[in-house]
């Protein structure tokens, strides 16, 4: 493979393929029209000798090629945002983000409004999202960041409903729960994680 024939944005299209499983919602989300994304599909296709995708009603299947090439692709990209981040000073006042978080109703409850709380004197612009735990596999939602961070109680002997590589454990309140979140290289900076008094 050339490498010299790679840029990010064919990286970028990739990527957003891989996510959207579709050539127009990918150039929405990233910013691209149906044509100039194709354009970049069949680059891609040529570069790597492979289909990559092929249709399927509707909608566009990756390959098992292009499958594999999901989450180095996205770690890729993390990790170049992280390093364009690196020295911006951080300032809570101006974000502007939905965190989602993934638990028992028990949760929600005891955590959610003491957290806004503190969260709304210094982050007005931050909100927060609480999905029920049986949503789905803690591991896979955090890798395809459809949640950012899953608490769950600890079975006997410690042990949770939830491991995986995408996930770092943390025990909270002398193993109440457990606070499930990426691991820091995934997202270039760790989610705070620190229990509140």
């Amino acid at each position: 493979m050339n490498l010299n024939a790679l840029d990010l944005n064919l990286v970028r299209v990739l990527d957003a393929l891989l996510r959207e499983r579709s050539v127009t919602r990918a150039g929405e989300q990233i910013g691209l029209s149906q044509p100039a994304v194709s354009a970049a599909l069949n680059r891609l296709r040529h570069v790597l000798n492979d289909q990559l995708f092929v249709r399927h009603g509707n909608d566009i299947v990756p390959t098992p090629r292009a499958e594999s090439l999901a989450e180095p692709v996205r770690a890729a990209l993390r990790e170049i945002e992280r390093v364009f981040q690196t020295g911006k000073d951080f300032d809570p006042a101006g974000l502007e983000r939905t965190f989602t978080f993934m638990g028992a109703d028990f949760f929600s409850m005891l955590l959610m409004p003491p957290l806004a709380a503190r969260i709304a004197a210094v982050a007005p612009g931050v909100s927060f999202r609480f999905l029920d735990s049986a949503r789905g596999d803690v591991s896979r939602l955090l890798q395809d960041d459809e949640i950012d961070a899953a608490l769950e109680r600890p079975r006997s002997g410690g042990e949770t409903t939830s491991q995986g590589a995408a996930a770092v454990r943390q025990h909270l309140r002398q193993a109440t729960a457990q606070l499930f979140r990426r691991r820091p290289d995934e997202r270039g900076r760790p989610v705070p994680t620190r229990p509140m008094a």
